[in-house]
């Protein structure tokens, strides 16, 4: 849905569960990718996935609160996010908000949200704009853009 080139990307994996958003944009040629998960489960599970698929030295994996986590984030040179959160409207607002104040994304980059298809969320936040949104099922997936990239194609 994204059609995005991954090609030397850096990949944020937020509420990373099994890792397999990110472990999917590493096999498709994204150059690092950070996992960010609370449950040590997860953290154990995506290790052993990135072993599994020769990945983790090109890996992070975060065991925290997503929320901390993004409080202590310096930078801007993130690509992509995706962001999976438990379908929690306070989360997924608080998450996106924590994005934009930090100012993560490079100028090219995306944030991928999965989230219930009854939460609404809003079409822009802060320096994000939503371009796109699909249904599927209960679950839908908006894509978000920094302002300076927006081109609004609904889908």
């Amino acid at each position: 849905m994204i059609g995005y080139d991954f090609s030397g990307k850096t990949v944020l994996d937020l509420f990373s569960g099994t890792g397999s958003l990110g472990i999917e944009a590493l096999s498709r040629g994204a150059k690092k990718a950070v996992f960010v998960d609370k449950s040590y489960e997860s953290y154990n599970t995506i290790k052993y996935n990135l072993n599994k698929t020769w990945y983790l030295e090109v890996s992070k994996i975060i065991k925290s609160d997503v929320l901390r986590y993004l409080d202590t984030c310096l930078g801007n040179d993130i690509d992509l996010v995706f962001l999976d959160p438990p379908y929690n409207d306070i989360v997924l607002i608080k998450t996106m908000e924590r994005l934009n104040n930090k100012n993560l994304l490079n100028d090219n980059g995306i944030v991928v949200v999965e989230k219930h298809k009854n939460h609404l969320m809003n079409e822009t936040y802060s320096n994000l704009c939503k371009i796109k949104e699909k249904n599927y099922g209960i679950t839908s997936i908006n894509i978000y853009r920094k302002f300076n990239q927006c081109k609004k194609v609904l889908i």
